[in-house]
């Protein structure tokens, strides 16, 4: 085999598997979103939250950012370097949340691993927000989603913590939106095209 036959072989080797953890980020993605949908609408209709949907979502969540960084194929620089790491490690503190959760618990556990996997979440979200707009992604059109979704997160929790003091269930209407990102993020992640370092952006989709 030749060196340029070898390097088609690994190209497409390469492909092939960032076209994996693409697909399956994206379905991850969607599913986390779904379950923060069925955990605020179950608030807002009966005032009880579902148990453990809300703990395992950050968990799909990082394996979503995993599956982002997995389309720039190595492009998107030092932002898409340290996002990948931030996303690794929101899902490893989100198991730890996950594991030392009380079986049966149907409020928000906000213990100390599952708070630092919010925060790097929201980080990684930026870095990687940032990297997709330097490469080809996600589509024009939607390529600041991923960006906005992390500058956003935490003036809704604000906006949460306002209607709170009207109605507590009201707390949950700015987590259904960001829920709702989260669904339209995962389909962009496993839809969308895999970038390829260097080449330029393709025609909006």
């Amino acid at each position: 085999m030749s060196k340029a036959d070898g390097r088609a072989v690994s190209a497409r080797q390469l492909r092939m598997k960032s076209e994996t953890w693409s697909r399956l980020g994206g379905i991850c993605a969607m599913l986390g979103g779904a379950f923060w949908v069925m955990k605020s609408v179950a608030i807002l209709l009966t005032g009880i939250q579902p148990p453990l949907v809300f703990e395992i979502a950050p968990v799909l969540f990082a394996v979503g950012l995993i599956g982002l960084h997995a389309r720039f194929r190595g492009g998107g620089g030092l932002p898409a370097a340290i996002g990948r790491t931030l996303a690794g490690a929101s899902g490893g503190l989100a198991v730890l949340g996950l594991v030392y959760s009380p079986p049966n618990s149907t409020d928000e556990s906000f213990s100390p691993a599952i708070f630092g996997a919010f925060l790097a979440n929201i980080a990684a979200l930026i870095l990687l927000g940032i990297a997709t707009r330097l490469t080809s992604a996600f589509p024009t059109r939607w390529s600041y989603l991923p960006l906005a979704m992390g500058v956003s997160t935490l003036p809704l929790m604000a906006v949460g913590g306002a209607l709170e003091s009207i109605s507590e269930r009201l707390l949950e209407i700015p987590l259904l939106v960001i829920a709702i990102a989260w669904i339209w993020a995962g389909y962009l992640i496993r839809a969308s095209q895999i970038s390829v370092p260097g080449v330029a952006r393709g025609p909006t989709a």
